[in-house]
């Protein structure tokens, strides 16, 4: 199997890419080939020192496997989901966002139509993976073409084992009366133990996701609410299944109280891969059934997104 992923990167990313790439290489050892596509603005001075040097950039980062591609693009670029959003040098943090991500599909349709799965990934992933989750995720032998992470927050934090990725998850055809969906989904159970099934959404991602090259090939990211809605809108209209996939376990940095992400990041690289006892978060929440009060402050319970 043949695997491509791909990172948006922004000036302010540069710092946490080298353990972001580290993890790809401990993942991508697993297939047969990999490529990273990272899809940057031309028009960031620090980023363009870099994409300049590209050449050196594999010794650097010690990617000894990885076929690097680099791609640059201009704004305002049309985002392709809703065919008439432009965004340009001032827009939004998700148009800026969804600029990259499909410049990079782009460059995936044109360059590396042979790979058999796609693995996007947020470029702040950068606390150490466990590669083990992705052999998990796809021994997953239901019909998808989507298999997205179940993004917690780390363990030494107060979101420790959260569920955290609010912004890119929508019910499945937003149906809030099913028994099934609002025992699982993360606004009743916001802990989702690894032992769960995985579950069909209408979107999620949780900082990164897996998808069928051949599934995804045609579609683009959006600029309302979330990118990845127009993406996997497009997954449903050519009738095609998106999952959460509790055992795809992505540990995500501490996004609430610390500053120095780099350094966060660095210090689980000091140990094995991480493992995780659910047992006890989970416990805990169907025991007191409520959020920390700083967790609501960030990400309020809504009866629809």
């Amino acid at each position: 199997m043949k695997a491509a992923f791909v990172i948006p990167l922004g000036p302010s990313r540069l710092d946490l890419l080298h353990h972001v790439l580290s993890n790809i290489e401990a993942v991508g050892v697993k297939f047969k080939r990999h490529h990273v596509v990272i899809a940057t603005p031309v028009n960031s001075d620090k980023i363009a020192n870099i994409t300049a040097n590209s050449e050196n950039v594999l010794s650097f980062y010690k990617i000894r496997k990885t076929q690097l591609h680099w791609v640059t693009y201009e704004l305002p670029l049309v985002t392709d989901a809703e065919k008439s959003v432009k965004c340009t040098k001032h827009g939004g943090r998700i148009c800026h966002i969804s600029a990259g991500r499909n410049a990079a599909m782009q460059y995936l349709e044109e360059h590396l139509r042979d790979v058999d799965v796609v693995i996007p990934t947020d470029s702040d992933m950068c606390r150490q993976w466990n590669p083990n989750v992705f052999e998990q995720a796809l021994q997953f032998e239901g019909e998808w073409s989507g298999l997205t992470a179940n993004g917690i927050g780390s363990p030494e934090t107060k979101e420790g084992y959260f569920y955290l990725d609010w912004l890119a998850f929508k019910h499945l055809n937003n149906n809030y009366n099913s028994s099934l969906q609002q025992s699982i989904v993360p606004y009743k159970r916001n802990v989702l133990h690894p032992q769960l099934a995985p579950f069909e959404v209408q979107s999620g991602f949780g900082g990164l996701g897996i998808y069928r090259m051949q599934d995804i090939t045609g579609c683009r990211y959006g600029t309302k609410q979330c990118e990845h809605w127009g993406f996997h809108d497009c997954l449903q209209e050519k009738g095609k299944k998106v999952f959460v996939h509790p055992a795809l376990v992505i540990e995500w940095r501490d996004i609430f109280h610390k500053d120095d992400t780099k350094q966060e990041c660095a210090q689980t690289w000091q140990s094995a891969p991480p493992q995780y006892d659910f047992q006890h978060a989970y416990e805990l929440h169907e025991t007191t059934g409520k959020f920390p009060e700083h967790f609501k402050m960030h990400f309020p319970l809504q009866e629809q997104i």
